[in-house]
C-alpha cells in the first residue's frame, strides 16, 4: 500500500510541477536545474538524514512510514 500511495502521490506532483513549468515563464528555467540536480543526487546520499529528520518529528512506526514513503516519491519523481 506504501508503494501504491507513493506512486500515486509522485505521479500528482510531477503532473502538477510539469504544468506549472509550462504555464510559467520563470519556472520554465528554473524547474529542469533542480530536477537536474536532483537527478544527479543518489537517494543513498540523503536517506539518513530523512529517516533522522522524520523520526525526530513523527516517532514511532508513523515516521518510519512517512520516511519511506517520502524516499520512495523522490526517486519516482
Amino acid at each position: 500500500m506504501r508503494m501504491f500511495a507513493a506512486l500515486f502521490l509522485s505521479i500528482l506532483i510531477s503532473v502538477g510541477v510539469g504544468i506549472y513549468a509550462a504555464v510559467s515563464n520563470k519556472a520554465e528555467g528554473i524547474i529542469p536545474s533542480v530536477v537536474g540536480i536532483f537527478q544527479a543526487l543518489p537517494i543513498l546520499a540523503f536517506f539518513p538524514f530523512v529517516i533522522y529528520v522524520f523520526v525526530f518529528l513523527l516517532p514511532g512506526y508513523i515516521g518510519i512510514n512517512a520516511a519511506v514513503v517520502f524516499l520512495i516519491i523522490t526517486s519516482m519523481i
